[in-house]
């Protein structure tokens, strides 16, 4: 990686201003210049303006945490909504006091229904106790429309792909559910492993598929992608594939390892690596497109520690969070150096694998309002006649 001095800026500027006062003071016509020196020129002055917006941006995120922490020791503690495990989120705030022992920590954390209709009672009765929240995807439109959320845009959120973050800077994912196909390796040869959605719809796979009674989601982000009329020619389709349905897709893995039948139509990807550190015979594909369930944090906009609820949120989406989220083997929103070596240390059936799908579909544009459609929908094509 190139260094840049933080003085370039200046020094650049000076050896650009040498240059052309020599062209004019040679009374060198501007259009003879000849190419390479208007290349030189060219460059100088390119990397002068890199370097001053470098140093600029540098500065002023720098500036902005010393603020940030100067507010948060005067505020003295942050409150975290969490919508999902218990444990992972005292580790981060244990990771966080760690940094910043002079803020204490607090963690109120329910399932997602639970926190979505807290947070709303909270809010609109002028009372939210949060200082910073992660969400289910699917209220992420909701809060916004309630006004709870802030758009405080973090310097953290360079490099993360466009859909684990907010166009307009409201939220962004610190952690994804990769979503895979599944299968139990003494069943299905590696030649036999479908490659494609459609691939599913092959008799030879009749009788011999799995999903959880509660894939209504995935059913919804399908729609997302392929459309209405495609999703539902699809799905009405593997419908009649005779598939066995369960609830809970712990169950539903335990029974795919057990040989009750071939492939799980989708699980998340630190499931089915967690079972086979276990010896159970599985093995996972991605199909085009993988389903992200992103986790969305954000800062309300009427956090009561405003300092150190920006300062927590920028932790967990900073390299230092991600490399965190990592090393518990939760896959991170944000690529770092070091994320990938981390999870194949974590996971060894992930050395020499790509991690990191290209064609993904999220919760993005997804409510609350919609999901229940899709559920309704769901069921009717795959569940109603069972």
């Amino acid at each position: 990686m190139i260094k840049i001095s933080k003085n370039w800026g200046k020094v650049g500027a000076a050896i650009a201003l040498r240059v052309v006062s020599n062209f004019i003071l040679k009374g060198v016509n501007k259009m003879a210049l000849r190419a390479k020196e208007f290349g030189v020129l060219f460059l100088i002055l390119t990397v002068t303006l890199l370097a001053g917006n470098y140093n600029k941006g540098l500065a002023s995120s720098v500036e902005e945490e010393r603020a940030l922490i100067e507010g948060a020791k005067k505020e003295g503690k942050v409150v975290f909504y969490a919508a999902g495990d218990i444990q992972l989120s005292k580790l981060y705030l244990d990771a966080f006091r760690e940094k910043y022992p002079f803020i204490k920590t607090e963690l109120m954390a329910l399932k997602s229904e639970g926190l979505f209709t807290r947070v709303l009672a909270e809010a609109r009765a002028k009372k939210l106790q949060a200082d910073v929240i992660q969400s289910d995807a699917t209220y992420i439109a909701i809060y916004k429309k309630e006004g709870v959320v802030s758009n405080y845009r973090s310097p953290e959120i360079q490099g993360y792909p466009d859909y684990a973050r907010d166009p307009e800077g409201y939220w962004a994912s610190y952690y994804d559910n990769l979503g895979v196909m599944t299968y139990n390796t003494k069943l299905v040869s590696p030649k036999e492993v479908p490659k494609k959605y459609e691939d599913l719809l092959n008799p030879v796979w009749k009788g011999h598929l799995a999903m959880d009674t509660g894939d209504a989601r995935w059913f919804g982000y399908m729609e997302t992608f392929w459309g209405r009329e495609k999703n539902l020619d699809f799905c009405k389709k593997l419908a009649q594939q005779n598939i066995t349905f369960r609830t809970g897709k712990t169950n539903l893995g335990t029974l795919l390892a057990a040989g009750e039948f071939k492939i799980l139509v989708t699980w998340y990807l630190d499931s089915v690596e967690r079972l086979k550190q276990m010896s159970a015979p599985l093995d996972w594909v991605f199909l085009d497109p993988v389903v992200v369930n992103g986790h969305p944090i954000f800062v309300p906009a009427s956090a009561p520690h405003e300092n150190a609820a920006k300062l927590y949120y920028n932790f967990l989406l900073s390299d230092k969070g991600q490399e965190l989220v990592a090393s518990v083997g939760k896959f991170p929103s944000k690529q770092t150096k070091n994320t990938d070596r981390i999870l194949t240390e974590f996971y060894s059936g992930l050395k020499g694998r790509t991690i990191n799908p290209k064609v993904v579909v999220t919760a993005s544009g997804l409510t609350a309002d919609k999901f229940a459609q899709h559920s309704q929908k769901f069921r009717s094509i795959f569940l109603q006649k069972r």
